[in-house]
C-alpha cells in the first residue's frame, strides 16, 4: 500500500499532519519518491505547510526544498501571523519571530522503514485503513510471518478471480524462493488463465524463482506472448529445439521488435546453432 494513507494524513488536523510529516520526511531520505513529493505538494497547496516546510528544511539537504521559496513568499502572507525564526525562512528572506521555546519533534532516525510505516499505521484514524496498510508493511517484510499471508493472498486473489493485482503478490513471493513452493499451483493456474498478458512474466519470474521445474512448456509458449517482458524469459530460457529456434531467428531479423529482444534472440540463436 506504500505511504499513501500518510500522506493524505498531511491534510489532517495539525497533531496529525505533524505525525506523519516526522515519518514522511525519514522515508523520503531513504528514498521514498511519494513521500518526498507529497511533503512537497503539501508545502505548495496544504493547510499545515509552514510547519512541514520548516521540518524538511531542518532535515533535507537544501536542493530539495530550496525551490519552494517562491510558493514560501506568496502563502506567508495569508498566515495569521508570522512564522518561527528556523532555516527556511531568513533563506527565503520571509521576516520571522523566534519563539521562547519549541516543541522538539521526536527523533525517529534510527527506525527502520517498516518501523516508520507502522507509526503512520498507528496515526490513522481508520480502522480499516490501518489495517490495509499494516497488511502492506509485512508483505513487503522477507520475514517468514509474511510468507503465508502471501500464498493465502494469491490464493484469494485467483479463486475470485481478480485479475488486477496477483503480479505484484508474485513478485513478493519469488523473494521466498523454494520457501513460496505452497503457492506454486496458483501461480500456475495464474499464468494459464489471466486475461492480462502483462501480468504473466511476473507469474513466470516466480515460479522460475520458487520450482522452475517443469517450465520448458511456458517458456517456449512465451516466445509467442505479445509482451516483450515475456518474450525476453522464452528467448532467455526455451528449450531448443526446431520450432524454437525457427522462431528465435525471426525475433532476431524482425524489425518491428526492440532492439532489446533482437540482441536476445541473436545471442540465443548463435548459442542454438553451437560452434
Amino acid at each position: 500500500m506504500g505511504v499513501a494513507p500518510g500522506v493524505e494524513l498531511l491534510s489532517g488536523s495539525e497533531d496529525e499532519c505533524s505525525r506523519a510529516a516526522d515519518v514522511l520526511v525519514l522515508l523520503a531520505l531513504d528514498g521514498s519518491d511519494e513521500a518526498r513529493d507529497g511533503l512537497r505538494a503539501h508545502v505548495r497547496g496544504g493547510e499545515h505547510w509552514v510547519s512541514v516546510v520548516e521540518l524538511v528544511a531542518d532535515r533535507w539537504p537544501d536542493a530539495w526544498w530550496e525551490d519552494l521559496a517562491d510558493v514560501a513568499r506568496k502563502r506567508i502572507g495569508q498566515e495569521p501571523e508570522p512564522p518561527w525564526h528556523v532555516e527556511p525562512w531568513k533563506r527565503f528572506g520571509i521576516a520571522a519571530r523566534r519563539p521562547a521555546s519549541r516543541p522538539v519533534p521526536p527523533d525517529l532516525s534510527g527506525r527502520t522503514d517498516g518501523e516508520l510505516l507502522d507509526l503512520l499505521a498507528k496515526a490513522l484514524p481508520d480502522d480499516c485503513v490501518r489495517a490495509r496498510l499494516g497488511q502492506g508493511v509485512l508483505a513487503d517484510q522477507l520475514v517468514p510471518e509474511a510468507l503465508p499471508v502471501l500464498v493465502a493472498e494469491l490464493a484469494e486473489l485467483r479463486r475470485t478471480r481478480t485479475w488486477c493485482g496477483p503480479a505484484a503478490t508474485a513478485r513478493r513471493l519469488a523473494r521466498f524462493g523454494p520457501a513460496a513452493a505452497p503457492a506454486v499451483g496458483d501461480l500456475r493456474r495464474l499464468w494459464l488463465h489471466t486475461p492480462h498478458s502483462y501480468e504473466r512474466a511476473a507469474y513466470l519470474e516466480a515460479l522460475a524463482a520458487i520450482d522452475p521445474s517443469g517450465l520448458d512448456y511456458a517458456h517456449s509458449e512465451s516466445l509467442w506472448d505479445c509482451q516483450e517482458q515475456a518474450q525476453l524469459l522464452g528467448v532467455a530460457h526455451a528449450q531448443d529445439n526446431p520450432t524454437t529456434l525457427a522462431h528465435i531467428a525471426a525475433l532476431r531479423d524482425d524489425p518491428m521488435v526492440s532492439t532489446d529482444l533482437r540482441m536476445a534472440a541473436s545471442a540465443h540463436h548463435h548459442r542454438g546453432l553451437g560452434p
